[in-house]
């Protein structure tokens, strides 16, 4: 099957993205094109740069990975969602989360962070660490169950990573107390935490 074009894919996925934040507040609304264009390119430096080698064998990027990113965004609602800064937040997580996850090396993480930080300069004015400033220049995990009994749940950062232990925490004792279930004494660090988000 012949990969589709960079106006195919823009097409295809502006489209979605254009609909989804149809109904957002007027800063986040215009977003949609230069994100999916963002995303486009960072897809295909990815696919061009990081090519697969015998250590790095799983390094293969397709459309599909593309997809993912633009489904992250989905994700978006409109009540949490109401600024620039917070939607390209989300748009990092998203481009972190499907492409840098797989990475190993430090060294090709931190040529993402650069492609990110060249995008958000050129395509919305502003850096990585201005976007990530209150995160103290880290992209934080993005959950779904920090809002207890909420009945629709936003996917929101995590703003504060010692709540998140402690939920995570409590989650585990509740766990332990099921009848059938052994206790599980894990010991709950910052990569474990950000691999359970």
């Amino acid at each position: 099957v012949t990969s589709p074009n960079d106006s195919q894919l823009k097409r295809i996925f502006g489209t979605i993205l254009n609909s989804k934040l149809a109904d957002f507040d007027d800063e986040v609304k215009p977003l949609a094109d230069p994100i999916t264009s963002a995303t486009i390119a960072i897809y295909r430096a990815v696919s061009r740069e990081l090519l697969p080698t015998p250590s790095k064998s799983h390094y293969l990027f397709n459309t599909r990975d593309l997809a993912k990113v633009i489904q992250g965004m989905m994700q978006a609602t409109k009540t949490y969602y109401n600024s620039r800064d917070e939607l390209l937040q989300l748009w990092c997580h998203e481009a972190c989360r499907i492409i840098a996850d797989r990475m190993w090396d430090a060294n090709d993480k931190e040529w993402l962070r650069k492609q990110l930080d060249e995008k958000l300069l050129s395509s919305f004015s502003t850096s990585y660490s201005q976007v990530f400033e209150a995160f103290g220049e880290q992209v934080p995990p993005f959950v779904t169950f920090m809002r207890q009994g909420t009945d629709a749940p936003p996917y929101e950062p995590v703003r504060d990573m010692a709540a998140l232990k402690e939920l995570l925490t409590e989650k585990l004792e509740d766990y332990a107390l099921e009848p059938g279930a052994s206790s599980m004494d894990l010991v709950l660090f910052r990569d474990a935490l950000h691999h359970i988000c």
